[in-house]
Parts: structure tokens; sequence; C-alpha cells
């Protein structure tokens, strides 16, 4: 996975004041596992569940959230 154009971009906006991400190679790591990780190891473990668009939606939402809450600049 090509993660570099998101790290540059988190590299920028630490610089800038923007995000508080002094690692942007973790960052961009713990929002990818906290967005579309979490619908992949609900399939993953139960490969029948089906995810609506809505459940799906409710889930990555929740991710930014999560990554929000810690690298957002107050």
């Amino acid at each position: 996975m090509n993660n570099g154009p998101l790290v540059e971009a988190f590299t920028e906006l630490n610089a800038r004041g923007t995000l508080a991400a002094p690692d942007p190679v973790l960052a961009v790591r713990q929002l990818a596992a906290a967005t579309v990780g979490v619908p992949q190891l609900v399939v993953t473990f139960s490969p029948d569940t089906e995810i609506d668009d809505t459940e799906l939606t409710r889930m990555i939402s929740s991710g930014v959230d999560l990554f929000m809450a810690r690298y957002a600049v107050a």
C-alpha cells in the first residue's frame, strides 16, 4: 500500500500546526486501521456478515472522529 501522498500531506499539516502528527507514518497507519480496518476485521472474522452503506458510513465516520480526537489541533 502506497501511503506516500498521505504521509506527505500529514507531514505538511504537522509543519503548519494544523495537525498534531509528529510521526506521520504512524498517523496514516492509525487512520487506516480506525476506518477501513474496522469493516475489514468484521468481514474477516465473520465472512457472512453484510455491512450496508449506513453501517459502513457509521464505522468510517467513527474512525475519523477517533483519529481527529487524537490528532486535531485545538
